[in-house]
């Protein structure tokens, strides 16, 4: 799921209210999706026990995305001649490509967070990610996908315990020394390798939608970049 969380159960709306029901049930994980963030909230730091830290927003649209989203519906609208019609979804979509409030920045302090196995800081309009971040030693999984990086920290190869990373919808200039090097970028090549051949294999039977989802999972997990 998305978000990480059972949809049909209600959430607490507030970061307060999140993290006193994370003390009452001793859990471990604390969750902040759909939350207009203003800011990292500083009270995280309280929970040095934590190993599961996800913020995501309402999953925004990327520039990108939207944009050819909207092709798409004008195209539709022009083959049916009427363009009145689809000025209500352009209208939507365009709403889902700005953001709600974000926290904007990863501080320093993220290292103090040594337990953090899984950070998930999606569509939070990040710029950079802070070096402390790759102190931390048991970092297995990193979703920052939908931000505006550039690059990543200059000691991102020293995560060592990394096996999953999804920065898809950055503008990823350059990678820093040693990222290709990673072992976890081994088996990712692997990973591809295998999702390609099955969907081949899927196509040449006409199995287009089983093709379709297969492709959407390599998506979804970060496989193509």
């Amino acid at each position: 799921m998305y978000f990480f969380q059972d949809e049909d159960n209600e959430q607490p709306e507030t970061v307060e209210e999140r993290l006193f029901h994370i003390r009452s049930c001793l859990s471990t994980k604390i969750n902040l999706n759909k939350l207009d963030l203003d800011g990292f909230p500083e009270e995280i730091f309280n929970y040095p026990q934590v190993t599961h830290l996800y913020m995501g927003t309402l999953a925004p649209l990327s520039q990108e995305s939207g944009n050819s989203l909207i092709n798409i519906v004008r195209k539709r609208a022009k083959e049916t001649n009427d363009s009145f019609a689809y000025l209500e979804e352009i209208a939507e979509i365009r709403r889902c490509m700005t953001p709600a409030k974000t926290i904007g920045y990863l501080p320093d302090r993220i290292s103090e967070l040594t337990n953090l196995e899984e950070l998930y800081l999606v569509g939070q309009q990040l710029t950079e990610l802070p070096e402390s971040l790759c102190e931390l030693p048991n970092l297995k999984r990193l979703y920052v996908h939908n931000n505006k990086l550039t690059t990543l920290p200059a000691t991102f190869s020293r995560l060592k315990s990394l096996v999953c990373l999804n920065v898809r919808d950055n503008p990823i200039k350059a990678w820093p020394d040693g990222f290709w090097e990673m072992p976890f970028i081994g088996q990712y090549q692997r990973d591809l390798e295998m999702a390609d051949q099955r969907e081949t294999e899927l196509l040449l039977k006409k199995n287009y939608k089983a093709a379709r989802t297969l492709r959407n999972e390599a998506i979804r997990w970060g496989l193509h970049w």
